[in-house]
């Protein structure tokens, strides 16, 4: 057995798409297919059930896979361990854009040499990074995840409009309410599914965009209303809008990495700058 082709087969078994894989590690599809038919020929038993348009990994390929994922994670941290390689750090940032920002903008200038590479969404394979920020707790995963924001719910309203006032919003308003959040998949989306859900309605969403400056325009324009986390979009609209506290609703945040791998101090550092960032921000 060879690494490279271990690796084939583990990303066979999670995207069950041979084709996909083969654009992955560039190279042509046959090279997939015939690495793990001489995989399986080594072993003495098919790890996928062939149909005629696609290959699902069966019962002793999902074991198999479970083992092998854990020995190319120990042989990874191994490297990383001799060479300490924290030159890089792919980070997911699915939550708290503007935190995380603020934090690689001070990491930056401690660790000049280090480079960050950044992704913006939900839809990302999640053993592509070495850090995910996001709504959710990654540990069924295989992640490591460390709770670093607690934030309440607002609802972010347009001056004027008929919920701009002290009261909050009652359940039956709501339901008439236009709301404007990002696209499908991201936290924010899945804050107003959320809301609606805890106050038994559900939310008209009208507007959807994975721009938060049109996001944020169209709340000012009186277009539909928004709902926020309260300290990561604190300070992102303009005097134009209002905020009205909903009642028992919070989002956690969480920085996730990898379990069983090898961490650069680099790394560790910035998970570090990171927490202290999310707690500054929490006290103001």
């Amino acid at each position: 057995m060879e690494i490279l082709q271990l690796r084939y087969f583990c990303r066979a078994a999670e995207t069950e798409n041979f084709s996909a894989v083969a654009a992955e590690f560039r190279v042509p599809p046959s090279n997939i297919s015939q690495s793990i038919k001489r995989l399986e020929g080594e072993l003495g038993k098919p790890l996928f059930t062939r149909s005629s348009n696609r290959a699902r990994v069966n019962s002793v390929g999902r074991e198999f896979y479970k083992l092998v994922k854990e020995a190319l994670s120990l042989l990874d941290s191994a490297k990383a361990l001799v060479t300490d390689a924290g030159d890089e750090i792919k980070i997911s940032i699915r939550t708290n854009r503007r935190i995380v920002m603020q934090a690689i903008e001070k990491f930056r200038l401690e660790y000049p040499d280090v480079s960050i590479v950044t992704k913006h969404g939900s839809h990302d394979n999640n053993d592509d990074f070495d850090l995910i920020v996001s709504a959710e707790d990654m540990e069924s995963f295989g992640f490591e995840s460390t709770p670093i924001l607690n934030e309440g719910l607002l609802l972010a309203v347009a001056k004027g409009s008929r919920l701009d006032r002290k009261t909050p919003p009652t359940a039956r308003e709501l339901s008439d309410e236009s709301f404007i959040t990002m696209n499908e998949g991201t936290s924010m989306h899945g804050l107003t599914l959320s809301v609606g859900e805890k106050l038994g309605f559900a939310p008209r969403i009208t507007l959807m965009s994975d721009d938060p400056f049109y996001i944020r325009r169209c709340c000012e324009l009186g277009l539909g209303s928004v709902v926020v986390p309260s300290v990561s979009w604190r300070g992102q609209f303009s005097g134009d809008v209002t905020f009205r506290k909903i009642p028992g609703m919070q989002r956690t945040t969480y920085i996730s990495r990898k379990k069983n791998t090898y961490l650069p101090e680099s790394t560790k550092h910035f998970i570090s700058l990171l927490a202290k960032e999310c707690e500054k921000e929490s006290r103001e």
